[in-house]
């Protein structure tokens, strides 16, 4: 299967009309106040066990969330959701437990038999105030910044400060 095609063969899990409003998947949020949603990185691996071949044969998808970790003080904490997607083949008359346990495996590093290990951090945050809001707008146009790429000068050696 080509690299990124498993977003479209494994979507997710639940129907459109249980994700919430930003398109968020109602099994990764931690709920109320936490709405605010952003993405706080990601990998997509393919080891070398083999790769998934979609001919007609099974495969399957095993999400998990392998960790939810708070940061921030209190009143202004974020929420970091990070979630696991391993996808493999299914062997002919394969059980559940069987394919869970080929595939899944609780230390993140080992591999199994994934044919694609796909790693998603999310950071939900609460709810922004109407004071906020509206902070922030009377205040885009302050933080303008040009940010220049760096220039090296052949007759210049560089500086060691």
């Amino acid at each position: 299967m080509p690299a990124g095609h498993h977003l479209a063969y494994f979507p997710p899990q639940v129907t459109l009309s249980q994700l919430l409003p930003d398109g968020t998947d109602i099994l990764h949020s931690p709920g109320g106040p936490f709405e605010r949603r952003l993405w706080a990185g990601g990998s997509v691996r393919f080891p070398v066990t083999g790769s998934l071949i979609l001919n007609g044969a099974r495969a399957v998808c095993i999400e998990t969330i392998r960790d939810v970790i708070v940061k921030g003080r209190q009143g202004a904490e974020k929420v970091i959701v990070k979630i696991e997607r391993r996808m493999g083949v299914v062997r002919e008359g394969e059980e559940e437990g069987s394919i869970r346990e080929r595939i899944w495996k609780e230390a993140e590093d080992e591999i199994g038999h994934a044919t694609i290990i796909e790693n998603r951090n999310l950071a939900f945050m609460r709810k922004k105030t109407q004071d906020e809001l509206n902070f922030d707008r009377m205040n885009f146009d302050n933080c303008q910044r040009v940010i220049k790429r760096a220039q090296v000068h052949p007759t210049r050696p560089k500086s060691t400060c």
